[in-house]
């Protein structure tokens, strides 16, 4: 079985029966987006938009024009992202259990920002630190470059947007922001060997999480347990708990 990735219901809904029980569900599950669709307005569409709001429901997109198909998509793409960070994140910590924090505070930041970053460069203005630094640190100590890391990331977020069959490849590097789908294919074929149409076919979300876990985390748990690579000892070496 799937997990839900969203909920889509009619601006209509919230004068139906089963309502309350519907607006409870939504309360109760917030990680999984919930989006009204309506067609046109109404003078009685005020009162049913401020009914599916004390519901939990945040978005409502028209649909009633090819603006706003565009815009679910674009809803769905985010809010279905956002899910993905928190189980990503779930299982790295899991992974790595007993990892540092600033281990943790470096995955954490690495996620979130996989989403539009695609260098360490931009990634090391999330620490503060140059990048040549941020990449050193991880040599010295025998880890992955951090460059590594983020491809990985944004290859997760990549396969779980393409299991939505509506995404084209030209949708999905559009919404990580690489510069083209050109440029989104040669980072798969440079970290996967492969090109960006056997990757949709043959790796799912949770393939590429497992294969991120399996290179970069697990075989590197002893050393994540005591790295520290925002901190820097007075000898000027990666900090080691």
């Amino acid at each position: 079985m799937h997990k839900a990735q969203a909920i889509l219901l009619s601006i209509g809904c919230c004068q139906s029966e089963s309502w309350r029980e519907l607006s409870r569900i939504i309360r109760e599950t917030p990680q999984i987006p919930a989006i009204a669709l309506m067609k046109g307005s109404t003078p009685r569409m005020a009162r049913a938009l401020l009914e599916l709001g004390r519901g939990g429901v945040n978005d409502v997109v028209d649909i009633s024009n090819a603006d706003g198909w565009i815009q679910l998509r674009r809803l769905l793409a985010e809010r279905c992202t956002d899910m993905v960070e928190v189980e990503l994140l779930a299982r790295i910590e899991t992974a790595g259990a007993g990892m540092t924090h600033e281990c943790l505070t470096f995955f954490r930041t690495l996620v979130k920002a996989s989403r539009g970053v695609s260098s360490v460069r931009r990634l090391s203005l999330e620490f503060d630190v140059l990048p040549s630094t941020l990449m050193s640190r991880f040599f010295r100590v025998g880890l992955p470059a951090p460059k590594r890391y983020l491809a990985f990331a944004r290859l997760v977020r990549a396969a779980y947007l393409f299991e939505n069959p509506g995404f084209s490849i030209a949708n999905v590097a559009n919404h990580l922001e690489f510069s083209s789908p050109q440029s989104f294919g040669r980072h798969i074929r440079a970290v996967m060997g492969t090109t960006a149409l056997s990757f949709r076919r043959e790796f799912r979300g949770q393939d590429m999480v497992e294969r991120l876990l399996a290179e970069l985390v697990v075989p590197y748990r002893h050393i994540l347990r005591e790295f520290n690579p925002l901190t820097l000892q007075a000898n000027g070496k990666p900090s080691v708990s």
